[in-house]
């Protein structure tokens, strides 16, 4: 990679690689590595870093395979729970309660799986008289 400028440092080349490789954004890259975005590109479209960003999509791609096996056990758990309620509930219940029951299971399982709870997760309850009876 040819270079007129300040030089990268390995460890923000491996940032950016890393970066890009979870995010696909080459903006994203260059903040982590604290470069610019021409800069963050250069690296992933480097040819020489073709195989390492292979290794790192390879292993990035693994890691969530494994997350996702670990979560599946309380996903499943919630959704059973989720069934559950709106059976108990499903001729008291509008369709806005059943949504908004599903995201907050959601926000939960979030929380749970320790994943971003800065999710937006849009609850809706209805503004009708009686929307919340079901819940009582």
């Amino acid at each position: 990679m040819a270079s007129t400028g300040k030089r990268i440092k390995p460890e923000q080349q491996a940032a950016a690689m890393a970066s890009y490789v979870v995010s696909g954004d080459y903006s994203e890259a260059a903040r982590q590595a604290g470069v610019n975005r021409a800069t963050a590109k250069a690296i992933v479209t480097d040819p020489d870093n073709k195989q390492a960003i292979a290794d790192l999509k390879k292993d990035a791609s693994a890691a969530m395979q494994d997350y996702m096996r670990r979560c599946l056990p309380n996903v499943q758990r919630l959704s059973d729970k989720m069934l559950d309620l709106a059976e108990e509930r499903m001729g008291d219940c509008s369709a806005y309660q059943l949504i908004g029951m599903r995201n907050l299971l959601i926000q939960e399982q979030m929380q749970q799986i320790g994943g971003n709870t800065a999710v937006q997760v849009n609850v809706v309850f209805g503004s009708k008289p009686g929307d919340m009876d079901a819940f009582k």
